[in-house]
């Protein structure tokens, strides 16, 4: 951090340095209770919220003070006096940059509960000549590619804070490159390290600090966690009382546009002359800091005289708990929220319990198996015991004492959590601290049955109904139908804006959704919104376009559109390279934008694409994104069927002679739905009657397009019988019928009888669809005058199948 004013520079070193930063703030509580419960000392859980500003001590420390003291010896020191946040410069001005030093210090902060932070000088580079235009495209690409990105990748840290971002006094009120800069750091960041912080240091100037350096206040608190102002009373001959002036400014400015961002006054504690700030003076900066609404204060710089670590060790440096759980005598199924635990370990997490609980159960949905925790053994870790705990796991805590105790949570609260749910019985947490109804979290989530803890039941358990609320600090049985990730998020203050990451997360479920349903559902979760299909291909296009263009935009308004009228295409098995799909990207998002409504198709080198089929892409593109953090090279069109049958869904897939698989078969088979039936392309997809309207498209189109020939048996099969032959017999009509019915999602069988022709009674098999609130429906293909449930009168019944037995017979 630099000491400057508005032309002038302060001389500083180019040694490594670290900010340790005092955090002083008061705890703002909020108390959950689980819904509809009657408060009894057997209830598992009565969850007493409290979310506290950051509250430590903190040193500014050279470099060459660094090296000779050690890493170890400076954390231990640190720990000595309740620092509790260090700021390791990765990057200084004469333009050279490390990561070991932030290594180094991760290392020995643990066992403090340290939090350390990279900090990074943006603009002002020697290497460079000196300060860089912050508009410099070339220079800000080569900071995140340089810097920020291969940091947040490879290293382990708690946050970033971002210094010499500004102009060197001559912005002339051009503040657009500060603030997209802050905004552009803290997406890749949080993206990669979603827990991590990001602020920046700026100056004091207050009403002309815009102007001059190109940093308005309200603005970057947008993007940053916190603001630390540079109140340096010796370089700016100011009194004590001007820190808490700069302090109230600062603050006003930076909650009027983001109420969560915090302040942190930097106080000189020793000046550029070498004058150490004297006991008093130093207790005046700090009260007046605390007193214009400071969260934390900066000492800048280490060393720290015993006078002044005197005046330092007044104030607390205990941390309000983040989050608190209340135990009662007996079982309780608790869970907790995504904190960031500087130890996971049971010991360390229970220590404030340690000694009133007897043993803590846990299972693991992966490998079915139950662990156990017992503090009266040694410890294990293996498939049948855990030694460290998971945010995402729910926890049976046994409470041998005999009156209720807390479990107080330190650490940094997450507002965002991902958790895998297997097919089956999974014991899950509840991670946000707000709680949200059943049919919110688990809207479009294949889930038979959500339990939750009751103390009244002889099972502790009992059945949790859609208007439910989950509980913060709760844990929740949940039985899953299918492999699924649950996503949860706080609810933004504008509910129709998405991050950029929102949307991408939505994108990998949407993907995921489809190729376990073989349908697009209804809607997808995004944030605190339940998107359209047509507004997720409005905004997904609106991302991949801005990823391949380098945009920086990272906020996305969840605007209404229409479905397609007539969805239409003539291709659903092809690929497009990075820059096809993006331009089809840019053009489906613009025609949304002027017409308000979806396309039928897009145009593409490769033909026409259905909305269906491009909202598919789009999702899988953006779930490349999201795993390898670049665009893939290509992206295939692959069909959606848009059916999800309700029953017999064993009745799909291919088997012998039925090549329902095929990509031939399956495009052929989405074509036919769109030519035959415009139902089954529109919003009602999932209907019942489009279900019926496709299955009898395919009906026909099999038809109007094959005549009958008179042999024995199977002889062509399905594919060639579709592509290749015109003239076929029953059998080979009933395997082109289900190859393409099955295709599409729709259940097939094979129907055999002895029925009566005009000519006589003779073998015969013919199509049986099932159709969603109609049941199985005859499918008889051969005759040409015939009807969708038509089958030639039966005489002998013989057998229904899935896979026809009859041999191929040359």
């Amino acid at each position: 951090m630099q000491s400057e004013k508005r032309y002038g520079a302060w001389a500083w070193s180019t040694g490594a340095i670290f900010l340790v930063v005092l955090m002083i703030g008061a705890a703002l509580s909020s108390v959950c209770s689980l819904d509809n419960r009657v408060k009894t000392e057997a209830e598992s859980c009565i969850c007493n919220t409290t979310i506290s500003s950051l509250n430590s001590k903190g040193v500014w420390v050279w470099g060459t003070d660094v090296y000779n003291a050690g890493a170890s010896n400076l954390c231990a020191e640190f720990a000595q006096h309740g620092i509790n946040d260090v700021f390791v410069l990765i990057k200084g001005v004469d333009g050279s940059y490390r990561f070991n030093l932030l290594d180094a210090m991760v290392e020995n902060a643990t066992r403090y509960s340290m939090r350390i932070h990279a900090w990074v000088i943006c603009f002002d580079d020697e290497s460079q000549g000196g300060w860089v235009d912050p508009n410099s495209t070339s220079y800000r690409n080569y900071l995140k590619n340089s810097i920020f990105i291969p940091l947040a990748q490879n290293h382990t840290f708690d946050g970033v804070v971002l210094d010499c971002i500004r102009y060197p006094g001559t912005a002339n009120g051009n503040t657009y490159p500060i603030t997209s800069f802050c905004q552009e750091v803290a997406q890749i960041i949080k993206f990669y390290k979603p827990g991590a912080m990001v602020g920046a240091a700026v100056m004091p100037e207050m009403s002309v600090n815009a102007y001059y350096y190109g940093q308005d206040y309200a603005e970057m608190a947008q993007y940053l966690d916190y603001l630390a102002p540079m109140a340096y009373t010796h370089n700016y001959n100011q009194q004590p009382s001007w820190v808490g002036t700069v302090t109230q400014y600062v603050k006003q400015k930076a909650t009027s546009t983001n109420p969560n961002c915090r302040v942190w006054t930097a106080i000189q504690s020793l000046d550029d002359n070498g004058v150490y700030m004297d006991a008093t003076e130093l207790k005046s900066c700090i009260d007046y800091a605390i007193s214009g609404g400071a969260e934390g204060v900066n000492f800048f710089k280490y060393p720290i005289t015993s006078t002044q670590y005197g005046v330092i060790d007044q104030y607390s440096t205990i941390p309000s708990p983040a989050f608190e759980i209340q135990l009662y005598p007996g079982w309780n199924l608790i869970s907790f929220p995504h904190i960031v635990f500087s130890n996971l370990s049971v010991q360390a997490v229970f220590k404030p319990v340690w000694g009133k609980f007897n043993i803590i159960w846990t299972y693991d949905a992966l490998t079915g198996n139950w662990k156990i925790y017992r503090p009266d053994m040694p410890e294990k870790d293996d498939a049948h015991h855990f030694v460290n705990v998971t945010c995402g796991n729910g926890y049976w805590v046994n409470i041998s004492a005999a009156t209720p105790c807390t479990l107080p949570l330190y650490g940094t609260y997450v507002p965002n959590y991902d958790i895998q749910l297997r097919k089956g019985w999974n014991l899950i947490a509840y991670p946000l601290l707000t709680p949200k109804k059943v049919q919110d979290v688990f809207a479009n989530v294949s889930v038979e049955v959500i339990e939750k803890f009751d103390a009244n039941s002889s099972t502790k358990l009992s059945v949790m109904n859609a208007s439910e609320e989950l509980m913060p600090g709760c844990g929740y049985w949940v039985k899953a139908g299918c492999e699924v990730t649950l996503h949860f998020e706080e609810s933004s203050g504008n509910e129709t804006a998405l991050t950029r990451v929102q949307i991408i997360r939505a994108c990998v479920n949407l993907s995921n959704y489809i190729e376990n349903y073989s349908i697009a559902p209804k809607y997808v979760s995004a944030g605190n919104i339940n998107l359209t299909m047509p507004q997720i291909l409005y905004l997904s296009s609106k991302v991949i376009h801005d990823i391949y263009t380098g945009s920086s935009n990272n906020t996305y308004n969840a605007t209404l559109y229409d479905y397609a009228s007539n969805p239409s295409g003539e291709t659903y098995s092809s690929s497009l390279t990075t820059v096809q799909f993006d331009d089809m990207a840019y053009r489906v998002y613009r025609f949304m934008e002027t017409n308000g409504v979806a396309p039928n198709y897009a145009n593409s080198p490769v033909g026409k694409i259905r909305m269906w089929e491009i909202i598919y892409m789009n999702a899988r593109i953006l779930r490349w994104y999201y795993y390898n953090n670049n665009l893939p090279n290509l992206a295939y069109v692959k069909p959606v069927p848009g059916f999800k049958t309700d029953a017999n869904s064993q009745y799909l897939g291919a088997t012998a002679n039925c090549q329902a698989t095929n990509a031939s078969i399956i495009n052929l088979a989405m074509q036919i739905i769109c030519t035959y039936s415009n139902q089954a392309n529109n919003h009602t997809m999932n209907q019942n009657d489009a279900m019926y309207n496709a299955g009898e498209a395919v009906y026909i189109w099999v038809r109007d397009h094959k005549s009958y020939a008179f042999y024995y048996n199977t002889q062509y099969g399905a594919y060639r019988g579709i592509f290749e032959v015109s003239s076929l017999n029953c059998c080979d009509h009933t395997h082109c019928e289900d190859a393409l019915a099955r295709a599409v999602g729709i259940p097939a069988l094979y129907r055999h009888a002895d029925c009566q022709f005009s000519s006589g009674v003779y073998g015969h098999v013919w199509g049986y669809f099932y159709i969603n609130g109609k049941g199985w429906i005859d499918a008889d293909a051969i005759k040409k005058d015939g009807y969708f449930g038509y089958h030639y009168p039966i005489v002998t019944y013989h057998a229904t199948y899935y896979e026809l037995p009859f041999i191929i017979e040359w």
